[in-house]
């Protein structure tokens, strides 16, 4: 394997040092957490050239750091969750991060959307989970919130599975048949690889159900509205390490420390 070297970051601080980074899905936007002895924690904005987007107000603070960053799945929408507690939210075209009213009062550990990005879900290392609404205004609302007295490792949202698109395009076929002409541009467009995502636009609902995994190997269920429920505690089995959904079944997978496999149907 050969590597190169295409570009270098360029800090606006020349002593920073960098600890967290994000990459957007789709866009050629880099995000990076930083600390410099000097102005202390913040968080940076790069074009894929390397070079931090200079129309945007950093967010800088002297005593903390930012620990966690995330990018909306579809939308260039940052997101991220400082040590104090605190969230900061910015989206292409404005120039300010803009301040996320929030209950937590310890570091953000986690931050993640929801497939479609309708819900970000952000836990502390109290223990304290928030689930968020996110319309297509930016705004962020409270939808739930859940002391659940230990660290979250591991958030696993719901997808969309493959029968769920099979359906869908059944659906569309029909509606192409009675004169749709939304639904037959949809599936004249079709192309295997992108079938899930765009099934999803066109009808599917985004999933705002997700899997919680605590420090001491307890699984949450989180449902469409707020309501959790624990559905496994690893007790003398090993931790989980990683969840995934299946991308055929109604199961999200849970991977071991030991490299075993566990499987959680919903």
């Amino acid at each position: 394997m050969t590597l190169y070297f295409d570009t270098k970051i360029e800090f606006l601080d020349s002593d920073a040092v960098s600890t967290i980074s994000s990459w957007h899905p789709s866009e050629p936007l880099f995000a990076v957490a930083s600390f410099s002895p000097e102005r202390g924690g913040s968080v940076t904005i790069f074009a894929d050239t390397g070079e931090p987007q200079r129309d945007v107000t950093y967010p800088v603070h002297a005593t903390s750091q930012a620990t966690a960053l995330c990018w909306h799945p579809e939308k260039a929408l940052l997101a991220s969750g400082w040590e104090h507690g605190d969230i900061h939210v910015w989206f292409a075209g404005h120039r300010e991060f803009a301040s996320v009213n929030a209950p937590h009062k310890a570091a953000i550990v986690l931050l993640q959307f929801s497939e479609q990005g309708g819900r970000m879900v952000t836990a502390d290392a109290m223990g304290q989970v928030t689930g968020w609404r996110c319309d297509g205004q930016y705004q962020f609302l409270t939808m739930f919130s859940h002391d659940l007295r230990e660290v979250l490792l591991l958030i696993c949202f719901r997808l969309t599975v493959e029968s769920e698109v099979r359906e869908e395009m059944a659906n569309l076929a029909k509606a192409a048949v009675a004169g749709d002409e939304n639904a037959l541009d949809t599936l004249t467009n079709w192309r295997p690889r992108t079938a899930a995502r765009s099934m999803t636009h066109s009808g599917v609902r985004d999933n705002h159900c997700f899997y919680a995994c605590t420090q001491g190997g307890v699984v949450y269920y989180i449902n469409q509205g707020g309501a959790c429920v624990e559905v496994m505690k690893c007790g003398s089995l090993p931790p989980i390490v990683q969840m995934l959904w299946h991308p055929r079944k109604d199961a999200v997978i849970c991977l071991m420390e030991d490299l075993t496999v566990t499987l959680l149907f919903g």
